[in-house]
């Protein structure tokens, strides 16, 4: 009986064993199971993000791989995190520790919020970055986000899981970002900077830029520094914090072209309308200058002994400013000249010289230059100084248009100092006659006011004497007899250009009659006495 006891006791031993070995089998190998399944979509969910990721970068470009890359980590993270967090989430046992599953949901949070941050807050402000200003968005604030995502999650789970006090290590860590705040503050200012100014550029590679003192076309413009090159002292850097303090002028536009403006004073007693054709015509000699829009002239306020008007004018971006606005200022100062206009200055002179001396000296030299010009060598001695004191001084630029071939102006020059050159359509670009000292031009037109035959350019700095219509209207009336006088003299010397030029091409031209002599002077009195009304 007692063997019989003894076997039955291990019979059941064996069976308990055999019943708990069942149960530890059917308890433990579902977790197994579980965790290979778990494995298993960790690996292929891993594969098809990293599959995705290098598709996505390859359709997009290198410029959108930057993209894709940043936002592979957060995603792996998700990926691993989430099977394990729902795993651990909705089964209902021991085996997994609190702290694993609090380490789950610590990097499927962290996780979310960095994918988030990458897809919402990087790639749209990257994108929208490449698009103004051409540049990536500094990795140093994806980063810096990075770093306080994570130090937020590590802190939020050393005390919800292992309820660790972390005020001391927030305090620790208030102190130590302070000091590195007032460590880095010119280096985090110039980021933070360089980030409001590329968020809304207000310009853009290549634009002429004013900013202070310092005047230039933008080379570069990164998160730290904008780069000028000025025109005669080279590259300037701006660091992007005195950027963002200061005024910003651009004076590009968004055709290709910009504007320049330049200031001047000017006298009181000239009319401002007055004034204003002067500087715009001025600006219309300048070619480089556009005249649609067309340059704009005003005054901008009223100086101790001036005037001061402000001339804006637009031209191609790829220009120079400075080198057209040194054109125009030297265009300005030839036509204030000619006008008679003086540009004032707070400077007093004392001159002590006599004044008839010098006026007598200029008269007499004009009279020599008068001598030699057949029609006005004809006037009596009183209507010559008359002209030589009614003559007007004018200065022209080299390459400067004096008269133009088919204009109706009836100005009078002889050159007092200086060359010019003639060109007339037929000839091309050619000049046909070049005229020195003692030359003139213009004298049909004074007289009859027929249009210029030809144009007249300078071919270096001339200063010219200008006799207009109202003086030579003065002079006729004055005398009777001056107009068959210069229609005589001016006939003849028709005459003879003409025989002088038939001698040139070597053809021969029958000497012209009497008759016809007399007819040609008696139509040009005609024409005179008409244009003057005599």
């Amino acid at each position: 009986m007692v063997g019989a006891t003894g076997s039955i006791d291990a019979m059941r031993r064996h069976i308990f064993c055999e019943v708990k070995i069942l149960d530890w089998f059917w308890e433990v190998v579902p977790h197994m199971l579980g965790e290979a399944i778990l494995v298993c979509m960790w690996i292929v969910m891993l594969v098809l993000w990293r599959a995705f990721i290098g598709f996505m970068a390859r359709r997009s470009g290198s410029n959108e791989g930057t993209f894709w890359g940043a936002i592979a980590l957060p995603g792996y993270l998700l990926v691993a995190a989430l099977p394990f967090y729902v795993y651990c989430r909705f089964r209902d046992f021991d085996f997994f520790r609190p702290e694993v599953f609090a380490l789950a949901q610590l990097l499927l949070n962290a996780s979310l919020v960095l994918l988030a941050g990458e897809i919402l807050f990087f790639g749209a402000l990257r994108s929208y970055s490449r698009r103004k200003s051409g540049e990536e968005f500094p990795s140093i604030f994806r980063q810096l986000l990075k770093g306080i995502v994570y130090l937020i999650l590590i802190l939020s789970f050393l005390s919800n899981t292992y309820k660790i006090d972390i005020t001391p290590l927030l305090t620790t860590s208030a102190v130590f970002t302070m000091v590195l705040g007032l460590a880095l503050q010119d280096v985090l200012g110039n980021l933070f900077a360089g980030l409001s100014v590329h968020i809304s550029p207000p310009f853009k590679i290549g634009d002429w830029i004013k900013i202070n003192d310092f005047f230039g076309r933008v080379e570069e413009s990164n998160w730290r520094a904008t780069t000028l090159r000025q025109s005669n002292t080279g590259l300037v850097v701006i660091p992007n914090n005195q950027i963002s303090k200061n005024e910003i002028i651009n004076y590009s536009g968004v055709d290709g072209s910009m504007f320049y403006e330049i200031s001047l004073g000017l006298p009181y007693g000239v009319s401002p309308e007055r004034l204003r054709r002067i500087l715009l015509a001025a600006a219309r000699q300048v070619e480089e200058i556009h005249q649609r829009p067309t340059p704009v002239v005003t005054i901008t306020d009223f100086g101790d002994s001036a005037i001061n008007y402000k001339v804006r004018f637009w031209f191609s971006n790829d220009d120079r400013p400075d080198r057209i606005a040194g054109q125009l200022s030297s265009r300005i100062w030839y036509r204030l000249k000619r006008e008679g206009v003086s540009i004032p200055f707070p400077i007093r002179d004392v001159y002590l010289h006599h004044e008839k001396d010098d006026h007598d000296k200029t008269v007499e030299h004009r009279l020599n230059l008068i001598a030699g010009i057949d029609f006005l060598a004809a006037l009596d001695g009183k209507l010559r100084r008359l002209v030589a004191e009614r003559l007007e001084e004018c200065w022209y630029e080299t390459g400067e248009h004096i008269v133009t071939e088919g204009a109706f102006d009836t100005d009078f020059y002889i050159i007092d100092r200086g060359r010019v050159q003639v060109f007339v359509a037929t000839a091309g670009q050619k000049a046909v006659a070049e005229l020195g000292e003692g030359d003139f031009f213009g004298e049909m037109s004074l007289l009859t006011g027929e249009k210029r035959s030809a144009s007249v350019v300078a071919k270096q700095e001339t200063r010219l004497l200008k006799l207009n219509r109202d003086t030579m209207g003065r002079l006729l009336s004055e005398d009777a007899q001056l107009a068959e006088v210069l229609s005589k003299t001016l006939a003849e010397r028709s005459s003879r250009n003409s025989q002088l030029a038939a001698d040139h091409n070597e053809t021969r031209v029958a000497a012209q009659k009497p008759a016809e002599e007399n007819a040609a002077r008696a139509a040009l009195l005609r024409r005179i006495r008409g244009f003057f009304k005599l």
